[in-house]
């Protein structure tokens, strides 16, 4: 049996809860209900950019090493395009029919009227969101993230056959190919270098690597002198190295968080909460966005205590984490009705990230 790495657990967890705290951060401050104060350590924990993408692929290519690193016999494609689709799309069908049906109820009308029928294949696949800066798409739900880690999963037979041959070679052809965007400005097609696959490959490969190196997480040696640099990049300024200081900060709080795991799996309480809110943050994930845009503008309120603006977040995210239960178990039972199949743990949640 595969052994369970609870770091990755606590990573994902953290990193999830961190995307609902920054959207309900920047939602509340759109909407004028912040009038306990603005709230700028959110986003200053975020760093230059955006550290918890960062988590979120170092994350992804780990737990896919996990299954697939060691394993002596070669990838097996279909095998491993159908984990892929089972753990992606059912969950991100039934959450999309579902707000889709609320919306039509709730407008009286089908919402995106005016798009193409056809444009729903970008929907179907899940780029619906990815593409939605260069394309008009009906995209409600899992904003860009899920068109480009699918992506990222069809490059990881790649890199684990160039990973096998040599683990330095994997992380030369990976930084080289990151480098490719940088260069080229993902900008002039309207695309973002943050939500660039080529981009983030090297933090993909980097996942990948470490996993098998230090799967206990890392030494407290090499804990404490990660914290110590991200401390002191924390206070870098603003400029053109925003984004490699991005990727050099996600991967320090990776570390970080490996090393003190092992100190949090100590007590079983907190390994079951982080255990739990991984294990249904996919399902979060997809509901937690268009919550907050459709919530907070109609019935939101203005809490009028830095306290209560935290308790109000607190009690949004626990409602978001319930719902995403709520969905992950419904569509295991479709999943198991309509396919015949058990539900995994693995089909519950992104396995990346799920």
């Amino acid at each position: 049996m595969r052994k369970r790495i609870f770091y990755l657990d606590v990573v994902r967890s953290i990193a999830l809860t961190m995307v609902i705290a920054i959207h309900y951060n920047l939602n509340m401050t759109i909407h004028n209900l912040d009038t306990a104060a603005r709230i700028p350590f959110i986003t200053q924990l975020n760093g230059h950019g955006a550290i918890v993408q960062s988590l979120f692929v170092i994350l992804s290519g780990a737990a896919l090493m996990l299954v697939y690193g060691k394993r002596e016999k070669s990838i097996h494609l279909g095998e491993y395009a159908k984990k892929r689709i089972l753990s992606i799309y059912p969950l991100f069908w039934v959450t999309y029919i579902i707000l889709f049906v609320f919306m039509t109820v709730y407008k009286g009308h089908t919402p995106f009227r005016g798009i193409h029928t056809w444009r729903y294949i970008y929907t179907v696949t899940a780029f619906d969101g990815w593409l939605l800066p260069i394309q008009q798409t009906p995209y409600m739900i899992g904003e860009w993230f899920l068109g480009f880690i699918i992506i990222l999963y069809c490059l990881f037979p790649l890199l684990l056959a160039i990973y096998r041959r040599s683990p330095a070679g994997m992380m030369i052809f990976a930084f080289l190919v990151a480098c490719i965007p940088a260069l080229y400005e993902p900008a002039r097609l309207g695309m973002s270098l943050y939500t660039s696959p080529m981009a983030r490959l090297f933090e993909f490969a980097f996942g990948m690597l470490f996993i098998m190196h230090y799967e206990d997480g890392v030494s407290a040696k090499q804990g404490v002198v990660a914290a110590v640099l991200l401390a002191l990049l924390y206070n870098v300024p603003n400029g053109p190295w925003n984004f490699p200081l991005n990727v050099v900060m996600g991967i320090l709080w990776f570390s970080v968080i490996s090393w003190v795991s092992r100190y949090l799996e100590k007590s079983a309480v907190i390994r079951n909460f982080f255990f739990w809110t991984s294990l249904y943050s996919y399902g979060a994930f997809l509901f937690h966005h268009y919550f907050l845009q459709f919530y907070l503008p109609r019935y939101g309120i203005a809490p009028q205590t830095l306290g209560g603006f935290f308790l109000y977040g607190m009690v949004l995210i626990i409602a978001i984490y319930g719902v995403g239960y709520l969905l992950t178990k419904l569509t295991g039972v479709l999943v198991k009705q309509i396919l015949h199949m058990k539900p995994s743990r693995s089909r519950e949640r992104l396995a990346e990230e799920g």
